[in-house]
């Protein structure tokens, strides 16, 4: 995914997506502030369907950041038996774990999550 950082604070990233802002924790060397970076997103919460991961309305990916929380509007492609999951948004896949692996794929979900990072990548 494409990101833009805005500002950097310690290792907390404000960030830019076609998407929408983000705040995250940056992974690696520091950011150039006003740099395009691709970059992995990584959620680290234990996610629980119903909690922190519920059926969305959404009609397109949004990333938004609010009150210490991100939350993040996509497309579940696909969940493994172990609850390894795929949300697509648009060219860009984010992994993530939840405790259910019944939910149904090709559906819009939304995953409110505290513990976001991203690092960036080198193709």
């Amino acid at each position: 995914m494409k990101i833009r950082v805005n500002q950097l604070v310690d290792s907390t990233a404000y960030c830019s997506t076609h998407f929408g802002d983000i705040c995250v924790k940056w992974i690696g060397d520091d950011p150039e502030l006003g740099e395009t970076y691709d970059a992995e997103v990584e959620i680290s919460d234990v996610l629980v369907w119903g909690k922190n991961v519920m059926p969305s309305n959404c009609d397109k990916c949004t990333i938004t950041y609010s009150n210490s929380q991100v939350s993040i509007c996509g497309l579940l492609e696909s969940i493994d038996n172990d609850g390894y999951s795929i949300l697509r948004m648009g060219e860009h896949i984010i992994p993530f774990v939840v405790d259910d692996n019944t939910l149904e794929t090709g559906k819009m979900i939304k995953i409110n999550a505290k513990s976001v990072s991203v690092y960036p990548v080198y193709y």
